[in-house]
Order: structure tokens, then sequence, then C-alpha cells
């Protein structure tokens, strides 16, 4: 569920599609708090010059240093604090090029990167100083990978990369290249969303997680993200009808284009009861009976 409260028309309002992208903050705060921080009344009578001046604003709000001097007031600072504990993860790129196949220091481990190019030293990280947490992913993965046995966790080594067991070897490292793309995937879904709730951000938005992923896989992906929302905001976007499934309606958001404005709608299981009890959330998707269709 949302952090911030947006009816009828205001939540309409604030979700039309502006000529720039730095209006996410105002979807971070209470509207109240944007309007006054950020003067949206007038926003689409901007001149061009006006806009650049709003987004001078709105970076140097993100790259303030807290442990800097500041002029801004408290809305400001509330701003920029909810703006840097969000994260936006894409692990689509399973390529030999790929930031989950990279090699990196052994100190990169203060959170998990957008692209999961540290996954190796987050894993580390979680197997030294949380081994329940470890044993969890773990524990996790196998159920999902078949082949999957441990990870390889180098104590003496400036480098890492992501290396794994496989359970028919358990004396030979295998290198993430050895494995599929869907389970590449998983193995760092499971380990943002299980990953204890400090080293993670305070709000988390995965882009299409279904990618690649077996159904089985899915079912288990939906309790990772049901258990990281207890502590976390968890925000998602699928094309899955699997996965949607999983969930219930008062979980899900409805996208749909308007006009010049895309329109935010909240399920209700009240509303959908009847139909739940012969079709699936997915199937009532597929049949466009809840929308967001293209």
């Amino acid at each position: 569920s949302g952090s911030y409260d947006m009816t009828g028309e205001q939540e309409k309002y604030m979700f039309q599609e502006y000529p720039r992208p730095f209006y996410l903050p105002y979807l971070l705060t209470s509207y109240q708090e944007a309007y006054r921080v950020l003067d949206i009344d007038d926003i689409y009578n901007l001149t061009s010059t006006q806009h650049a001046d709003y987004e001078t604003r709105i970076n140097k709000i993100i790259k303030y240093d807290s442990k800097q001097p500041c002029d801004e007031d408290d809305t400001v600072l509330q701003v920029r604090n909810n703006l840097s504990n969000i994260q936006v993860f894409h692990f689509n790129d399973t390529s030999d090029t790929s930031p989950l196949k990279a090699t990196i220091a052994n100190n990169d481990n203060l959170f998990l990167r957008a692209d999961g190019q540290n996954l190796a030293c987050m894993v580390k990280l979680i197997y030294d100083k949380h081994p329940e947490y470890y044993k969890m992913i773990v524990d996790t993965i196998r159920n999902v990978v078949p082949d999957f046995h441990d990870f390889v966790i180098r104590h003496n080594s400036e480098f890492l990369s992501l290396e794994w067991f496989n359970k028919n070897n358990v004396d030979i490292p295998w290198k993430a290249h050895y494995l599929s793309d869907g389970s590449l995937r998983f193995i760092a879904l499971a380990v943002l969303l299980l990953m204890p709730s400090e080293l993670q951000p305070q709000v988390i938005i995965i882009d299409e997680p279904e990618i690649g992923l077996h159904p089985t896989a899915l079912n288990v992906l939906s309790g990772l993200i049901k258990r990281a929302s207890l502590e976390r905001q968890v925000i998602i976007s699928t094309q899955s009808a699997t996965l949607l499934s999983q969930f219930e309606p008062d979980d899900v958001i409805v996208v749909d284009k308007k006009d010049k404005y895309s329109e935010f709608r909240r399920l209700s299981n009240h509303d959908l009861a009847n139909w739940l009890e012969s079709y699936t959330l997915g199937e009532l998707w597929e049949t466009n009976v809840i929308g967001g269709r293209p």
C-alpha cells in the first residue's frame, strides 16, 4: 500500500504527463507538502526557463549533504531524504557483459546496486554478518534453481564475482555464466528481497521481475515480495498475469492512459469479490475486466 493519500481529482492531477521527469518527489510526500515546496499549482504555465529553475531546485535537494549546514526548510529535507531512500532495480541484463557477472572490489557492500553489480559482495556480507538470513537465501534459491547448492565465499580475495557450487559437484566453483538467465535473475531477486531490512532501501522498486522466470519461481517470488513489504515499501511493475494472480486486488494499482495523462486506479477486494469466485485476478486482467490494457 502507498504511503501517500491522494484521491479523486488530486490523484488524477498528480500523475499527469508533465514535460520533465523530476516530478517524482510529488509521490514521496503528501501532496500538500509537494504543493508548498514546488508550487505545483501553476506547473503547466511555466516557461522553459522556469522549468529549469525547478530542476535546479530538485538537484539541490538530491545533492544535499546532511553533514553540511543547509538553509533549506524541513520539508525540502524530507523530500530529499525520501528520494535518497528509493532504489529502482533492474536485473534484466544477463548477457556475457552483465553487471551481475562482474568482478568488483570486495568492499563494495554498503548497499545493493541497482543493476546488481556488487551482488557477490552483498552475499559475502550477509554470510559474515547475518548467517540466519544467508541460510534463508540459500534455501530459497535451492527450491527454485535445481542444481544450486551454495555460494562460493572467498574470504581473502580483494575482488569478488558471483560464484556457486553445483549440487552434483560441490568441489568445483562455477561462475555466474553457467547459470540460466532466469536462475541468475531469481538469485539477484532473492538476495534483494531476503536480505536484512537494514540493508534495503526504504522503497524498493522492481521493473518486471517476472522476466525469464518459471511459473513456479513466480509463486515463490510473490512470497518474497510480500515478506519484504512487511518492513519496506515494495513497488513492482509487471506484465505477468501469473504473478498478478498471487496478490489481492487491494495490492494492485492499474494504470490506464487517458488522453494526455496516466490514470492510476487502485483495485478493491470488495468490488471484485464476485468475479474472484470464478476467475483469478490475472484472468480478469487478460479479459480487460480491470483495465490496464495497451
